[in-house]
């Protein structure tokens, strides 16, 4: 798009704000669950690390 001049095009706009959008939802998601995200360091893909949660085994009961 840049290439082509295209930019600035209202249906490249609407992408990317859909884009940051979703991305801004799926982060709020993934953190409430617990899971920790990593700024990208290249690109717009995040680095997700598992949550860290102590469930009970079989056996143990809940506290």
């Amino acid at each position: 798009m840049v290439e082509a001049s295209r930019d600035e095009d209202d249906v490249v706009r609407r992408y990317d704000a859909v884009r940051v959008a979703m991305h801004t939802a799926l982060g709020t998601i993934l953190h409430g669950f617990g899971y920790h995200l990593d700024a990208p360091h290249f690109g717009y893909s995040y680095t997700i690390r598992p949550a860290r949660h102590d469930f009970p085994t079989a056996g143990q009961e809940l506290s």
